[in-house]
């Protein structure tokens, strides 16, 4: 008797369950905390840390601070506009079906308030394809603002006055990139600072910043992340993402299952309506119940971290060059104080490998989902819009080991299981990484085939780096 109302209660909490999920209404969740797992396009202001108590070492001074940052929010590529444009006929086709089908309406269909708000949805004229991959409004204020916060937080390192001998900045050389650098320098030195800052992007400054786009090898290794013998391709097959894909076309009140590419448009639309307008509900972001976007965001960490992560050998040395500069920077006592680089997300990925961070014990593969739901590597933290590595250098007088280190990601702590609760010791981190500083990079970077190429262009980078120091 005992085990049957076992049996019964089971049954109605899993109903219970079941039917909260089901009337699901985006408009009315106030939390929304799956817009934290949005993976690459998770807006910097939900992803960022606000505790500035974790950067204050007690009897320690700050004295250098180098940054790696991604650009802020930006606009989608050409293409994705264009499957942007198109989704006014998508948007036209879900009314449509839950209108035709009002009558017997599922409970895991749109509410109400979703579905008006998504009649309501209109997307912005000013957005195309002259303008793709462009910074915008949002991505210019996620930079700025981080200037701001870091400069109050490190007011002796990071000063409101600029000198060319104290600060050294550097970004790719792509609108976003330059736009990324001018907003963050305005957020240090005040409305348009940038225009009197002569800085032009380091010759060669795609191996520095953006070395895989000159490595072969990277760029093979690539194509083979989505092909159908990938863990993301297999991912696509299994039955949890087909139940997702099933499940989200219901809720638009589709007759059939929408394909993963449809589904793909409509996600992508969700999170970038979601990073432009911080304040503002994305009425595609309706289409997904939480558990859903806990499912993409894993088929997105699977691209990556075969792309950029732990899952090929390579991407350990592909940043090798950038990883060397810090530890130069860390190492001597000489300006510049601080250092700030502006890149992409796959620098912030490339960069974090090489560090060792965020590595689990497991690789993600398409048959883990399940048991990976705690995984260390998520690019929702990782690397979402205008990410960034910090790493500060302290001086503690009264200590031993005179000199600390911290890094922190995208404002929070890193705890390297080789530091003292966060706080490294500088002999730690050069011993830590010495594979770097002692290494030539041609033969480390992409495997040594590019390495003639290589070592021209490091040459270049280090006279250029030099030359702004010294003029």
């Amino acid at each position: 008797m005992k085990r049957y109302y076992c049996i019964v209660l089971f049954v109605l909490l899993k109903i219970i369950f079941v039917a909260s999920q089901r009337e699901y209404c985006y408009s009315n969740d106030n939390d929304k905390k799956q817009t934290r797992q949005y993976a690459t396009k998770t807006a910097y202001e939900v992803a960022r840390g606000h505790e500035r108590r974790y950067f204050n070492v007690p009897k320690c001074e700050a004295v250098k601070f180098w940054l790696l940052s991604r650009h802020g929010t930006r606009n989608p590529s050409a293409g994705s506009i264009e499957d942007m444009r198109k989704l006014v006929d998508v948007r036209d086709g879900i009314i449509e079906n839950l209108k035709r089908h009002d009558r017997d309406r599922h409970l895991n269909q749109l509410c109400n308030e979703d579905l008006e708000n998504l009649k309501n949805w209109r997307l912005d004229n000013n957005l195309t394809s002259m303008y793709s991959n462009f910074l915008t409004v949002q991505g210019w204020n996620d930079m700025k603002y981080m200037a701001i916060d870091y400069q109050r937080t490190f007011q002796n390192v990071i000063e409101t006055r600029y000198s060319k001998e104290k600060f050294r900045f550097g970004y790719t050389d792509t609108q976003r990139g330059e736009a990324s650098y001018k907003a963050f320098v305005e957020g240090l030195f005040g409305p348009e600072a940038y225009k009197l800052i002569d800085i032009k992007p380091e010759p060669n400054s795609s191996i520095f910043l953006r070395p895989y786009d000159s490595c072969g090898k990277w760029e093979e290794q690539e194509d083979t992340v989505k092909n159908q013998h990938s863990e993301y391709f297999k991912f696509q097959q299994s039955d949890v993402f087909k139940k997702m894909l099933e499940e989200v076309s219901i809720r638009l009140g589709y007759k059939y299952t929408l394909t993963p590419k449809n589904v793909d448009k409509i996600w992508d639309m969700c999170r970038y309506d979601q990073a432009w307008y911080l304040q503002e509900d994305s009425p595609w972001c309706s289409a997904f119940l939480p558990d859903h976007v806990t499912i993409l965001e894993y088929l997105e960490d699977l691209k990556y971290y075969y792309k950029a992560g732990f899952g090929n050998e390579l991407n350990s040395n592909v940043m090798c060059i950038a990883v060397q500069d810090m530890l130069r920077f860390l190492q001597t006592e000489h300006l510049p104080k601080v250092a700030a680089y502006f890149a992409h997300s796959s620098s912030i990925q490339l960069f974090l490998t090489a560090l060792g961070f965020a590595k689990d014990n497991e690789p993600l593969r398409a048959d883990n989902y399940h048991q990976m739901k705690n995984r260390k590597f998520k690019t929702s933290i990782l690397s979402p819009l205008a990410s960034n590595l910090a790493v500060v250098k302290y001086d503690c007088p009264d200590d031993e080991s005179r000199y600390k280190v911290q890094f922190f990601l995208n404002e929070r702590p890193i705890d390297f299981d080789w530091c003292n609760i966060g706080l490294c010791d500088l002999s730690t981190v050069l011993q830590k990484f010495s594979h770097f500083s002692n290494s030539d990079c041609a033969n480390m970077y992409c495997g040594g085939s590019t390495a003639s190429y290589l070592r021209l262009s490091v040459a270049l980078i280090s006279i250029a780096m030099l030359f702004n120091v010294l003029f």
